[in-house]
This record gives C-alpha cells, sequence and structure tokens, in this order.
C-alpha cells in the first residue's frame, strides 16, 4: 500500500504559520488590527520604560514599592502588572515566574476581547487559573483606564486574594492613570 499523498500544494508549505489551508488568518481586518495594536503598543511601552529609567526614584520605583508593601499583606507569592500585550510594568514576587503570568494574563485579554467582541460576555472583571499542584493565578483588569492592563496575582496555595487585589487595582490604579491615562 502506498503512502497517502500529501494533500497540501507547494504554496501552502512555503506559506506563513497564519496560512491554513487557503485562508491566511493574519490578512483579516481583525488580525491586523491586533498586529498594529501590538506594534503600537510596543513603540509606546520602549519610549516608556526609556522615560521610567531616566526617571531618579519615579514612577517604576513607586509602582514596584507599591506592589511590594500589598503584597506583604497576605498570603500571595506574587504581584504582576503588565499591558494588555503582556509586557510587564512592574512586579513583586517570591517567584521566579512573573514572565510567565504576564503572558498567561495576554492571553486572557485576547480570549475577553474575542468574548466580548463576539457577544458572548458583557465584560471581564476576573479569570482564575487553578494549578494542579494547588496553585493560583487570577487576572484582574484595571478599571477606568484609556488603555488595558492587568493584574497577576499568584499563590503556590490557594488563598483568599480578592481583598488584596481590590487594594492593588486601586493604589496601583492611581499610578497607572497618572502615567498611562492619556493613552
Amino acid at each position: 500500500m502506498t503512502p497517502a499523498p500529501d494533500i497540501a500544494t507547494e504554496p501552502e508549505r512555503d506559506a506563513p504559520p497564519s496560512f491554513v489551508r487557503g485562508l491566511d488568518l493574519e490578512s483579516s481586518e481583525y488580525y491586523r488590527g491586533v498586529g498594529r495594536r501590538a506594534e503600537e503598543s510596543e513603540a509606546v511601552m520602549r519610549k516608556v520604560q526609556a522615560e521610567m529609567e531616566a526617571e531618579p526614584g519615579g514612577f517604576a520605583k513607586m509602582i514596584t514599592r507599591e506592589l511590594e508593601d500589598l503584597l506583604a499583606l497576605g498570603r500571595l507569592d506574587g504581584l504582576t502588572i503588565a499591558s494588555s500585550d503582556g509586557l510587564v510594568i512592574a512586579e513583586a514576587s517570591r517567584l521566579p515566574n512573573g514572565d510567565i503570568m504576564a503572558a498567561i494574563g495576554a492571553v486572557f485579554e485576547y480570549v475577553a476581547e474575542r468574548a466580548q467582541h463576539a457577544g458572548i460576555v458583557s465584560g471581564v472583571d476576573e479569570m482564575t487559573l487553578l494549578g494542579t499542584n494547588g496553585g493560583l493565578a487570577v487576572v484582574r483588569y484595571f478599571p477606568r483606564l484609556d488603555r488595558r492592563f492587568f493584574l497577576v496575582a499568584y499563590a503556590r496555595e490557594r488563598c483568599t486574594y480578592r481583598r488584596i487585589t481590590g487594594l492593588v487595582l486601586k493604589r496601583c490604579g492611581r499610578l497607572l492613570e497618572k502615567k498611562f491615562g492619556h493613552f
């Protein structure tokens, strides 16, 4: 018996990963918009990062100090604030995985946006992941900002987190609003 021929044509084999069975996903208006927003966000974040590095005792230190103070109030093991594109703005952590949590938050951002766009939900307040080892990761969005930022709180064991994350949203939200409210 001869093996079945590969049904992909030559152009499809050489196509980018977004090209699936004759359909280029990146050619849709939605994906082009996502790509443009990601590029714009990266440019803005690079600019802001350069400003923060030039600010002695400025925004980066204030928001990180605020996160560290709030982390000390509860049983959480880490707090990370990131942009909707998964770029870390600030973090306070006893775990070495803040960048992974920011990436998970960016995936949640994508899922939430798609669900809202499709009319499945009217809004997203929080999303929670429970780990197989009893760990917990909670993604909450900062309300009333011109730009989407989210908080990822994580703990090695299940614990109450709502009070601490509420305080982070309130206190750090004010700092984010001062710094990024004009975007």
